[in-house]
Formats: C-alpha cells, structure tokens, sequence
C-alpha cells in the first residue's frame, strides 16, 4: 500500500493518523458526498503528479506480489476518475482518461498482473 495510507473498511484508502488526505482521496469524498462535483485545474494537476508517482513506485517493483497493494491504489485513482469523469462530467487530463480506460478492470487479477508488466517495461501511460 501507499506510504501513509491504510485500508478503509469499505474499500479505500484512507490517511494515516495525523496525515492529510492526498488530492485524489478529497476529491473522491466530494464525488460520494456532493452534487455537482466541481475539480479544480490545480487539483487535476495535483492528481497528475500524484498518479504519476505512483506509477513510478510501481514500476520498481521487483514483484507482481510486492505491487498488490500499489496497484490496488491504483485502482482507487481509476474508479475515482471515472466517477467524476462519467458521473460528474468533469474534464479530466489525458493520462487520467487513458488510466479510466486501460485499467477498468483493477479488481481483475489476470488485468492487474497485465498492467504490472506494461508498467514495469514502461508501456503505460507516462508522458
């Protein structure tokens, strides 16, 4: 899992004690608890830097297994996206709606496993 980050009991991640919450966790809490949703540019910036990160985390992983949780993380920015992206109708970035797109399925391992190995051979998604 994310530095700082732990499992939530419904599925997500949430903050360590006394951490702040990361970019894309404040706009998922607007996105279940808000309508309309509004997503500063800044914000969809902030969450490019965020997944970027991310991603690149992942991509020195020696492991599929030692990725499971990083790309479990992964998946939280992807239905996170959709949810504004599609239900939201917030114009996200480009590398956010090729993420929405290539990893619809995170809960699928065989998909999961997939996305590991294009990330780790950088096919995925860095521009």
């Amino acid at each position: 899992m994310g530095v700082g980050l732990q499992p939530r009991d419904q599925g997500g991640l949430a903050p360590s004690a006394g951490e702040a919450m990361s970019t894309i966790q404040e706009i998922k809490t607007r996105a279940l608890t808000m309508n309309p949703v509004e997503v500063s540019s800044d914000e969809l910036r902030a969450v490019d830097t965020e997944l970027k990160a991310l991603i690149t985390r992942i991509s020195t992983l020696s492991s599929y297994d030692d990725a499971v949780d990083d790309l479990r993380e992964l998946g939280e920015f992807q239905e996170t996206l959709a949810l504004v992206w599609f239900q939201h109708d917030v114009e996200i970035l480009p590398d956010q709606k090729t993420l929405v797109r290539k990893f619809d399925r995170s809960d699928d391992p065989d998909t999961c496993k997939y996305t590991f190995e294009e990330i780790r051979n950088g096919r995925f998604m860095i521009t």
